[in-house]
């Protein structure tokens, strides 16, 4: 007889149909700290003004008019919230069309409270795009992480940054973003993206340790951290999930009990078999499992017959 480990019954049998997920808890609430101008000009119509005043701002909106004949300008947001991650989108775009429109955007302050109900570690994605068409420069875009006066970013690079070694709770971690102002009276303009994300820091090393004996078709997706429990995700084809602390790679083929379509790797240890036709566990890993490594992998129902996916090892410290 097999003995289970009391920690990988506890880690899996009670999450897997989301039984012990808690709530994410990790909000991010943006705060206009000057107002928000904008404005068009057009040969026909004259000029339109636009403005959010300082003060909180709802979870999306828009400023100016991000659609027009002869001229556009506009600043656009939005709160995303998802089990992984907690995102503030941001976009500037300004276009005149010479002597027939103008626009502008006035340079603006944001600021981001994101808290937690208890305090966790976390990391901050910062990411930005922009293009231009015609003579303009897209705005210079500050970052002040903590509102504290010390400038992170004096100006926001064009590439995916990632800040490590962060900490919200209850108490919020202000992120102060100063947007310079554009004007454009010419033919052409500019549009610049932004993305805010907080992610969970959750103290795991997720390594791949086998791929799916059918190219092609993953069968489990990269484990994703995510803010309940301190865990992890699960998503893979509707099938069994297999789990263990141990490993003992296992060939499977055709001629194996359970006929296979193929040579196949199974990985864990048979510990914990879950049948979920939905596709999704969630795992816990609060500080009373820690420390626990484990091995996930699932085997499910291909055109081609019954395949294992790729499977990994989680470590949670």
């Amino acid at each position: 007889m097999i003995s289970i480990s009391p920690r990988i019954r506890l880690l899996l049998a009670g999450c897997a149909f989301g039984a012990c997920l808690s709530a994410q808890g990790v909000t991010i609430n943006a705060t206009a700290a000057t107002s928000i101008d904008a404005w068009t000009w057009a040969y026909v119509g004259g000029q339109l003004n636009y403005n959010h005043p300082a003060g909180p701002m709802a979870a999306s909106g828009v400023v100016g008019q991000p659609l027009g004949w002869f001229s556009m300008a506009s600043v656009t947001w939005e709160t995303e919230s998802t089990s992984a991650a907690e995102r503030f989108t941001l976009q500037t775009f300004v276009q005149g069309q010479g002597s027939l429109g103008s626009a502008a955007i006035q340079a603006f302050s944001i600021v981001l409270d994101v808290s937690s109900p208890t305090t966790r570690a976390v990391e901050l994605d910062l990411e930005r795009v922009f293009s231009t068409w015609g003579l303009p420069l897209p705005p210079t875009v500050t970052i002040d992480i903590g509102n504290d006066g010390t400038v992170e970013y004096a100006d926001l690079p064009a590439a995916l940054t990632t800040v490590q070694g962060l900490t919200v709770g209850p108490t919020p971690l202000q992120i102060a973003i100063s947007v310079s102002g554009t004007t454009y009276g010419g033919s052409g303009g500019s549009t610049t993206d932004m993305a805010f994300t907080i992610r969970p820091d959750n103290d795991l090393a997720i390594h791949k340790e086998v791929d799916t004996c059918l190219p092609g078709v993953a069968g489990l997706e990269p484990p994703v951290p995510v803010f309940a429990d301190d865990g992890v995700d699960l998503h893979f084809s509707p099938g069994l999930l297999v789990a263990s602390t141990q490993s003992t790679p296992t060939v499977w083929g055709p001629n194996s009990p359970l006929p296979f379509a193929t040579s196949c790797l199974l990985v864990p240890q048979p510990d914990i078999l879950i049948w979920l036709p939905s596709g999704y566990s969630h795992i816990a890993l609060p500080p009373a499992v820690r420390p626990v490594q484990f091995h996930v992998q699932v085997v499910f129902i291909s055109p081609a017959g019954i395949v294992a996916s790729d499977g990994y090892e989680i470590t949670a410290n």
